[in-house]
């Protein structure tokens, strides 16, 4: 065989070698000196206003960390919508068994109908927290600029929102091929559990650490920084003192202690997904591979900064929430969809030059070199 370049098995070693120096060069520098790079960087490029005790001391009015508060945790819910539609059609052409392929299409529409109101009520939500706010008033108190009449409409315009663009969805991949929808639904799949599993473990590990937001010290005055811990430490639960307007009004007091992984960030890079999507297709066209790759990492990068602009984290909570979106992603979809190819390309001779793209994932006598 002729070489061509490197091979899988140099190609697997150089990226983890990369990876695994990057992450520990990046780990270090947010942890020496109890933090203080770490806090450092939030110091130069949070967005927020001076005085205490105001909702703009809490809630940036920054436009990029407004836009990617809003927008940078919803793109699991879009994803989960697109998964639920392509699954819909696989069920109803590639289930042959009746009628349990068109209860399992009816139960994936209505899915993809929840996963929008999740979209929308999210969406609208960070949309109200930073254009109607909160109103403080050290004297009479916490008043909500909204009534229950204006909730209640809000509520029934996010379920129709859902429900249109739900049953758009479930109409939008109908002409898709049964060989394409058989494919896809390995990738969706895999999608499902890395996001799954990645949003539970971020929401296991934030209360035992207790880390509190940089927006909360500012918004408490705390201008030395008391209330910040480097993020290796376990602070335990906390919670701000139930008697204490201020504290039991101020959004979710017990977020205020959340700081650590990030949620957003972590939310965003189930977009990493789309880097295995060239793969389960069988597409060759190095220019949408490339597209595939650099269009997670840019918006999952973004939605980290924006993050760290709007203090509600530091570069070490979005570098770990990153950082456990990418790994469960590429672990997920090595084991269940790349059938382990660079895990086994590793213990392979070194002049073996089999590429990813030389490999089917449903070749037979492929699979058998692989075993």
């Amino acid at each position: 065989m002729i070489q061509k370049g490197l091979s899988l098995k140099v190609k697997t070693i150089i990226a983890i070698c990369l990876f695994v120096a990057i992450f520990i060069a990046l780990v270090v520098v947010v942890s020496v000196n109890n933090g203080a790079l770490d806090l450092a960087v939030s110091d130069k490029i949070v967005d927020l206003a001076d005085e205490s005790y105001t909702h703009d001391a809490y809630v940036t009015h920054n436009v990029f960390a407004f836009f990617f508060e809003a927008c940078g945790e919803t793109a699991i819910y879009i994803f989960a919508a697109l998964s639920m539609g392509i699954l819909l059609w696989y069920c109803v052409k590639c289930i042959k068994i009746k009628p349990l392929n068109i209860i399992m299409a009816v139960v994936c529409g209505i899915l993809t109908v929840v996963a929008f109101w999740f979209y929308f009520k999210t969406f609208v939500g960070y949309v109200l927290d930073h254009i109607i706010g909160f109103k403080w008033d050290a004297a009479d108190g916490f008043y909500p600029e909204i009534t229950k009449s204006d909730v209640l409409t809000i509520k029934m315009l996010e379920v129709a929102a859902a429900i249109v663009c739900g049953t758009g969805m479930s109409f939008l991949f109908k002409g898709l091929k049964e060989e394409t929808l058989k494919k896809l639904a390995k990738w969706i799949i895999c999608f499902i559990i890395a996001a799954a599993v990645q949003t539970i473990l971020i929401e296991i590990v934030k209360r035992p650490i207790g880390r509190m937001r940089y927006r909360a010290m500012n918004f408490f005055g705390d201008t030395a920084h008391n209330g910040f811990t480097p993020w290796y430490v376990v602070n335990g639960k906390r919670y701000g003192p139930d008697d204490n307007w201020l504290w039991s009004h101020l959004a979710d007091t017990h977020d205020m202690y959340k700081s650590f992984p990030s949620g957003h960030t972590c939310a965003a890079g189930t977009t990493y997904c789309l880097m295995f999507l060239p793969f389960a297709l069988g597409i060759k066209n190095k220019g949408i591979k490339a597209l595939c790759i650099i269009a997670p990492i840019c918006y999952t990068g973004l939605v980290a900064v924006s993050r760290i602009v709007a203090g509600a984290h530091y570069f070490s909570d979005v570098l770990f929430g990153g950082t456990i979106a990418f790994l469960l992603n590429v672990l997920v979809y090595e084991f269940l969809l790349c059938k382990r190819v660079h895990i086994k390309a590793m213990f392979k001779k070194e002049d073996d030059s089999l590429s990813l793209e030389d490999i089917n994932y449903e070749s037979p006598e492929q699979d058998a070199d692989y075993m």
